[in-house]
């Protein structure tokens, strides 16, 4: 009988097969940054995956490389720019050797390093739907839960205009007229359309970085953030309002809060 027990399994490397009490082990993978010590301020090191089996540990080369102090455990990739881009990089290799090693558990194979090799070797097979790639990424990809949903609504409105399904269909003509599409499907401001190309352009980029197309479509085609609008602020009249408000319970304290910070100017 199976455990459904998959998060434990992975850590572990332990899954068990029947009631008998015969183990089929699995290896633990982390992502291990300069193990040669070799990292400095000046000189990159390399971020590996390693594999953890049978006390054998294997390394697998992400080919990202960064400088001492960009390099965080809990966080992975930090202080640069393209801090993003990268741990997305990263988040896919790791997710695809996840995903492999729970289908060899759910088929209840033996786990080999020379299986892995093989599949290291064939993994790199392009899918056809960059809908679906662009699904499983923000599905797997560190994100906060309101971030994910954002990018969801970008997906949906990808789906909605219905002409960007393939990698093929990642062109500069078709980038614009999503925006086109978006700009008159409703009255959103310059700052709203920017933000939903800003939502977009990392998988297009991790597309690129894998291979899956050859041209960035965003490279011929740019998007300007809107102005930042002018702050509304409350009239005296309103503000006495609000101070003259009968209230009950913590909301009253959350007034009364409010109402110092308006008189004394803290933000």
């Amino acid at each position: 009988m199976w455990y459904q027990c998959d998060i434990f399994l992975y850590f572990c490397g332990t899954v068990l097969l029947t009631s008998d009490t015969i183990k089929m082990k699995y290896p633990t993978i982390r992502l291990l940054f300069d193990k040669k010590k070799l990292a400095t301020k000046e000189k990159k090191g390399l971020i590996q995956i390693e594999i953890l089996y049978n006390r054998t540990r294997k390394y697998i080369s992400t080919g990202v490389k960064v400088y001492a102090g960009q390099w965080k455990d809990a966080k992975m990739v930090i202080a640069r720019h393209d801090a993003e881009e990268l741990n997305t990089i990263l988040n896919n290799q790791i997710s695809a050797l996840r995903k492999y090693i729970i289908s060899l558990q759910e088929k209840e194979e033996p786990f080999s390093f020379e299986k892995l090799e093989s599949f290291l070797i064939n993994k790199g097979e392009k899918p056809e739907s960059f809908l679906d790639f662009m699904r499983d990424r923000i599905q797997i990809r560190a994100l906060r839960k309101n971030t994910r949903k954002h990018h969801f609504v970008v997906y949906n409105k990808l789906i909605a205009f219905g002409k960007i399904n393939t990698f093929s269909d990642l062109t500069t003509p078709l980038i614009k007229e999503f925006d086109d599409y978006i700009r008159t499907e409703s009255n959103k401001c310059q700052n709203t359309i920017h933000g939903i190309h800003k939502k977009l352009k990392p998988y297009i980029r991790e597309a690129m970085e894998l291979g899956y197309i050859n041209k960035n479509p965003y490279d011929g085609f740019k998007v300007q953030a809107g102005k930042a609008r002018d702050r509304k602020y409350l009239t005296l009249s309103e503000l006495e309002c609000i101070e003259n408000c009968i209230l009950e319970g913590a909301i009253s304290k959350v007034r009364d809060i409010f109402v110092f910070c308006c008189y004394t100017n803290l933000q």
